[in-house]
């Protein structure tokens, strides 16, 4: 399994086609089908449903996605931390909010980190709650900003 594979079967995911996929990376379409094969063999398991209309993921799939996401992030964030010699924060932080307050607090926020921590990139991912849980416990998000609905057993919790 190589990193090139995670980051074209994610990207296949995310574009629901292998050939949207290969036009966003640059790469031709052989040239990524064949890796997500290859990644298949190397997991003993289907994780695209490939139709003409596009791919979908399979169960399996869909149960890889996070993990590869989750694996992306920490390399990247290995790069960042390792990069990071003159003392000065940098990287990307993914973040979680809440679409219901996302309008009064997202922009506010994005200024701050920028005038703050100008190397540092915030990746906001507006969800409900719920669906902001499973990406902070698997590592996708960094941290959020949550309504305590007695789901938050776990985390480091700041009120």
């Amino acid at each position: 399994m190589e990193l090139r594979q995670l980051r074209y079967f994610v990207a296949t995911v995310d574009h629901g086609s292998i050939s949207r996929a290969a036009v966003a990376l640059h790469v031709a379409q052989p040239a990524l089908s064949h890796q997500i094969q290859l990644l298949e063999q190397d997991l003993d398991a289907l994780l695209l449903h490939r139709t003409r209309q596009g791919v979908q993921s399979t169960e399996a799939g869909k149960k890889f996605y996070a993990h590869a996401q989750a694996i992306l992030k920490q390399v990247l964030d290995a790069k960042t931390s390792v990069g990071q010699t003159n003392g000065q924060l940098s990287g990307t932080v993914a973040l979680g909010i809440p679409q219901s307050v996302s309008t009064a607090l997202a922009l506010p926020l994005l200024k701050a980190v920028h005038a703050t921590y100008p190397d540092v990139t915030l990746q906001l991912t507006e969800e409900l709650t719920g669906n902001l849980i499973e990406p902070l416990r698997s590592g996708r998000l960094n941290l959020a900003i949550l309504f305590d609905d007695g789901q938050l057993d776990g985390f480091n919790v700041v009120r």
